[in-house]
């Protein structure tokens, strides 16, 4: 997942794990990042945003919602998390392991380097409770996990729309005839 450049050497080096972590929607960009540095991989980011990607499900069914998922399901999700957990604690027993960490930096000087604690999930870098930004530049969505958006973002825009809009927009987006 995410929005990668590299060269093709990284498939090599540092392959995606594809059958590891299934059912993992949330954590694969993470995982990948943290293999990636401790390979020696710099990361980049630009300074302003080139792609979107539309995060929020609110707009269209999920098989979640659609109908019961599976404990089989559930149970592989579980473990999937469980993995990235262990790469951001740098589990030693991954170090190394086809789809594991790398050798050449440790998971420390990754969580440094983004100003980041794994253990507490919180930035520890002072003012970085909004990443490099002012928290003029942010307003709170009505998501219930109290996220926040820059505030010209079309995250933004949804996000303070009313609920009936929201509804509309979500019935465009899927498709259904009005």
């Amino acid at each position: 997942g995410g929005f990668n450049f590299a060269p093709s050497r990284v498939l090599h080096d540092v392959p995606y794990d594809t059958m590891g972590l299934p059912h993992l929607f949330f954590g694969e960009e993470l995982s990948m990042a943290v293999r990636l540095f401790t390979h020696g991989y710099n990361l980049y980011a630009p300074k302003e945003t080139v792609c979107y990607h539309l995060w929020s499900r609110a707009h269209r069914p999920t098989p979640a919602t659609q109908k019961r998922r599976e404990a089989r399901k559930e149970q592989q999700k579980a473990t999937s998390q469980s993995t990235v957990k262990k790469q951001l604690q740098g589990d030693v027993s991954m170090i190394g392991e086809t789809f594991g960490l790398g050798k050449d930096r440790t998971v420390s000087e990754f969580a440094e380097h983004l100003g980041v604690d794994f253990s507490t999930q919180q930035f520890v870098r002072e003012g970085w409770e909004y990443g490099d930004l002012s928290k003029d530049n942010f307003v709170l969505s009505d998501d219930p996990n109290g996220a926040v958006f820059p505030e010209d973002s079309f995250q933004a825009k949804i996000a303070s729309l009313d609920s009936k809009s929201k509804a509309l927009i979500g019935k465009f987006l899927q498709g259904i005839d009005l």
